[in-house]
């Protein structure tokens, strides 16, 4: 299972702490031993709920998190209280919290004027640390930014993440037509994009390891069938994440 990252992006949509510890549970127990979150998912609840859930659990899973969402001066409320909250406010408006993937129609290639600056980056990563109740990360992306868009204090500040061993590997994770303009990858070992790009990106970035979400058809919840497929067609190294909120989509690959 070490070719299946379990995504984390519907978490906060589900009703209590109570129903995520058993999806995580099942999680673990189907071998997958690898999360991807990030610190604007569910407005910083995802990484909270994680965190609490390591808690009691540390080392059960090897975390990826992402950097570029999400406000610094988080105030968390109790996830007893939180996570219904959410869970009405979502059944009742219609509308997502926190981090929404950009759709095909709305993407526009366009890198900010303002670039992602170091005070800002030091202080999100040391939030998401705290969040995740850890003190090392499996891989740290940059959320739907390039490194064209860090300045260069920022850019060292993450590779010396690396080195220091706080991270094992740096990534970008982004819409795979905005990771295709750039042309600076020192430092960064894997990118992370929607699957069907897949030929285009590993012909573009042959040097780097690949992890694709949206299985085939874009499905949150992808059967066991379609992931198998997708893992044939993977190279040694490169990885599928999935997203599901139900244990019972959790692709049984044994």
């Amino acid at each position: 299972m070490n070719k299946l990252i379990f995504g984390t992006a519907q978490l906060t949509s589900m009703r209590s702490f109570y129903e995520i510890k058993k999806l995580l549970n099942a999680v673990r127990d189907k071998g997958i031993i690898e999360i991807d979150t990030a610190r604007g998912y569910g407005g910083g609840y995802c990484e909270y709920v994680l965190g609490e859930y390591l808690k009691k659990e540390k080392g059960a899973f090897k975390i990826n998190t992402k950097v570029g969402f999400g406000q610094v001066n988080f105030r968390k409320l109790p996830i007893k209280l939180a996570l219904p909250l959410k869970y009405y406010l979502k059944k009742y408006t219609s509308k997502r919290s926190g981090f929404q993937n950009v759709s095909q129609g709305d993407f526009q290639p366009i890198i900010e004027k303002n670039k992602l600056n170091l005070e800002y980056l030091k202080k999100s990563i040391e939030l998401s640390f705290s969040l995740l109740c850890t003190e090392h990360l499996n891989t740290l992306f940059i959320h739907e930014l390039i490194p064209e868009e860090l300045d260069g204090e920022s850019l060292e500040f993450l590779i010396g993440l690396k080195s220091q061993g706080k991270v094992d590997f740096l990534g970008i994770g982004a819409d795979a037509r905005k990771i295709q303009l750039t042309n600076n990858t020192r430092g960064f070992d894997i990118c992370q994009y929607q699957y069907s790009f897949q030929n285009k990106m590993k012909l573009r970035f042959p040097q780097m390891a690949h992890n694709c979400f949206g299985v085939l058809s874009g499905s949150l919840n992808p059967t066991t069938d379609t992931v198998k497929l997708a893992l044939e067609n993977l190279a040694e190294g490169d990885k599928i994440v999935f997203n599901t909120s139900q244990i019972k989509h959790i692709p049984n690959l044994s």
